[in-house]
């Protein structure tokens, strides 16, 4: 039998951040220079609406890392919204929104809305 072993996230580092005034300047900036109609995915949790870009696993050193619990956000582009909605539409853009689940990512929703 194959052992499963589901490993948690134990820490984020964000190494940029950009916080909007409102959710309408971060929804302007996630479709800039996008096709109309094209469709953007958020995530939202504990009234922050966010981006996140991932650095990607191109070195031994972010491997290890996130083998030992550690992921690096490059940047984390973040807006207050109170109340969590499925979709919104902004302009000819459709938003979809994700709740997210996991403890990392609402224990970091947690950490940006107290730098808001």
């Amino acid at each position: 039998m194959t052992e499963i072993r589901l490993q948690s996230i134990n820490k984020i580092v964000i190494l940029e951040e950009i916080k909007y005034d409102s959710v309408e300047d971060l929804f302007a900036d996630a479709v800039a220079g996008l096709t109309p109609g094209t469709l953007i995915t958020l995530m939202w949790a504990e009234g922050i609406v966010f981006r996140r870009t991932a650095m990607p696993p191109q070195s031994d050193e972010i491997v290890k890392n996130r083998i030992q619990g550690t992921i690096f956000w490059d940047h984390v582009s973040y807006a207050k919204m109170d109340k969590y909605e499925k979709e919104k539409t902004f302009g000819m853009h459709i938003i979809r929104l994700i709740k997210a689940t996991s403890p990392a990512l609402i224990d970091a929703a947690k950490k940006l809305k107290e730098r808001l």
